[in-house]
């Protein structure tokens, strides 16, 4: 998986996450988003005084609009924040092209506890919840207030509690293959 580890990469991750919020450029979640690339940008590169300001930054968006998000964390291309509230994300990794809405809650089950991987092109549905040491396929949909706390496969739509695959697709947007 690619990281910003150079100003070239850095800008590359920037473009596409402003492409991915091209509508919402000049709101807070691009903002955040800048702050958190550019930080962990300082963090792979040991930029220690400009990584502390980078962090203070991001911190600041994040307390003003409800943004959690570790910077430690590799995060792929074009992620888009749908909506602007309460969004906690503390995968292992992250793969592209995530959306993620409000209330969103990515991390692990108890303190010490490992964090999900998440693979590309995943949407989560809003007030969703991702729990504990599983793997998220790629091209998957989980669905509104679905509380995922076990391995999902590729190109799936998830809903409930507990989550259960409840059609496969062909996408991220839930197309279902043709029968």
């Amino acid at each position: 998986m690619e990281d910003v580890t150079s100003w070239k990469k850095l800008r590359e991750f920037l473009k596409a996450d402003l492409k991915a919020n091209e509508n919402r450029k000049r709101t807070c979640a691009y903002k955040y988003l800048k702050w958190l690339r550019i930080s962990r940008f300082f963090y792979l590169n040991n930029y220690r005084m400009l990584g502390v300001f980078a962090r203070k930054m991001k911190n600041h968006y994040g307390n003003k609009y409800g943004f959690d998000f570790n910077y430690r964390v590799p995060i792929g291309k074009g992620l888009t924040i749908a909506h602007n509230s309460g969004v906690v994300f503390f995968p292992k990794s992250a793969g592209e092209n995530l959306i993620l809405r409000n209330f969103v809650v990515v991390g692990n089950q108890f303190s010490g506890g490992e964090c999900p991987s998440i693979g590309n092109n995943v949407a989560f549905g809003a007030g969703c919840k991702v729990l504990g040491s599983i793997k998220i396929g790629n091209h998957v949909v989980i669905g509104a207030n679905a509380v995922v706390t076990h391995d999902i496969p590729d190109n799936s739509v998830v809903a409930g509690i507990p989550a259960k695959v409840i059609r496969k697709t062909k996408d991220r947007w839930g197309t279902p293959f043709e029968e």
